[in-house]
This record gives C-alpha cells, structure tokens and sequence, in this order.
C-alpha cells in the first residue's frame, strides 16, 4: 500500500489521507457530469450526476489512470 493510504480503525476501509471531499456549499459541483457523491450523515457514496434534490453534501472527481512509460 501507498504512504498516503492508510485503513480505518476497523480495516474495513481504506482511506487516501491526501485527498478530502469537497463541501457542496463551499464550491458548488459541474452539473451532468460524473462525479463522487457522498451524504456525510449518512456515509453512502454514489457515482452519478450532481442533483440538489438528493441531498449530497460532498463531491470529489473521479480518479484518473497514470500514463504508461512508452
């Protein structure tokens, strides 16, 4: 595993302590694209489109794959 990723108390999940959430009433998200989506109350995250009538209060992009040395 990586430095920065580390696993929860409980080893159930593992956590990239460089990366954090972005607050939906900080910075609000690009609309009809796909993102990370995440109600901290109820810790479910989803991949799907940013709409306000669901509740997510934090969004993330998504991960890219790093470029293969040619």
């Amino acid at each position: 595993m990586t430095e920065n990723i580390k696993l929860s108390n409980d080893n159930t999940v593992a956590v990239n302590m460089d990366l954090h959430w972005i607050p939906v009433a900080e910075h609000k998200p690009p609309l009809g694209v796909k993102l990370l989506l995440i109600d901290e109350h109820l810790g479910v995250i989803v991949v799907g489109d940013y709409q306000s009538r669901f509740g997510y209060t934090h969004w993330q992009a998504l991960p890219k794959f790093k470029r293969k040395a040619k």
